[in-house]
């Protein structure tokens, strides 16, 4: 299911501002990511990829606001929220198989996205003090 890997026609320029791995695991990812995110969060989590997608696929500085839908989407991989009975997440997990294979390529994109999240993180001062410092 996950191992299916398509960009969805989405060609990259260069541009070097510490993200271009993001940018490229995401583009390169990004349907996997989806039904990952669908999978564990609905349609929210489909449509946050979908977004976060959008966003760095336009080569603009790494704004605020996709850094916290990029961490908003690793929380879902990360099953940070299935505890909590109120979110939806909780529900979607609960549906799983633990002994599904499904599980394993989870946890391995999981791990791989939090890696391009980190060196992006590191390689890049968000939007706003990239700004200023301009």
């Amino acid at each position: 299911m996950f191992d299916q890997i398509a960009a969805f026609g989405r060609k990259l320029s260069h541009i070097d501002d510490g993200a271009t791995s993001l940018r490229e695991f995401v583009c390169a990812h990004q349907e996997a990511l989806f039904n990952a995110a669908s999978l564990l969060a609905g349609r929210r989590g489909g449509r946050l990829v979908i977004d976060i997608a959008d966003e760095l696929a336009r080569n603009n500085p790494i704004s605020t606001r996709c850094r916290r839908r990029m961490h908003d989407l690793l929380d879902i991989l990360a099953l940070e929220n299935v505890h909590e009975p109120d979110r939806d997440e909780s529900g979607f997990f609960a549906q799983l198989d633990p002994a599904s294979p499904i599980v394993e390529e989870l946890c391995l994109l999981t791990d791989q996205y939090r890696e391009a999240i980190q060196q992006a993180d590191t390689d890049q001062p968000p939007a706003s003090r990239s700004r200023a410092a301009a």
